[in-house]
């Protein structure tokens, strides 16, 4: 790799500007997400409250309605994929695997995911 092939550096080594902004604004919002992990009912207000401040908003346009279908159908697979387990535990063998735990996609990630965009 040639010098200034790297994210966020310019053609002369240097941070650029732009990148050094954007990595410190992932800095803040990393470290946001990392304090607010233990109050899990302040975060499912959070999360109730802007999803009805959503439905209020397309319920007054009259519109976006396959947009929020589709959004509904992306965090109900969140959902789903938070509840089920790694292995399905009736295809486990006796002898071979055991069942230990629960998915591990943690409650942090799920409600991260549903207010970004779907992949």
């Amino acid at each position: 790799m040639s010098e200034g092939d790297s994210v966020g550096e310019s053609i002369h080594g240097k941070p650029s500007t732009i990148g050094s902004f954007f990595t410190r604004v992932g800095q803040i919002y990393q470290s946001w997400l990392d304090k607010s992990t233990p109050f899990s009912i302040g975060r499912w207000g959070v999360t109730l409250s802007l999803t009805a401040i959503y439905m209020i908003r397309v319920y007054i346009l009259q519109g976006w309605y396959i947009v929020t279908y589709a959004l509904g159908i992306y965090h109900l697979n969140l959902f789903i994929a938070f509840l089920s387990p790694k292995v399905d535990p009736s295809m486990l063998d006796e002898g071979k695997l055991e069942f230990t735990e629960p998915r591990h996609i943690p409650l942090v990630a799920v409600m991260f995911k549903m207010f970004t965009f779907p992949p």
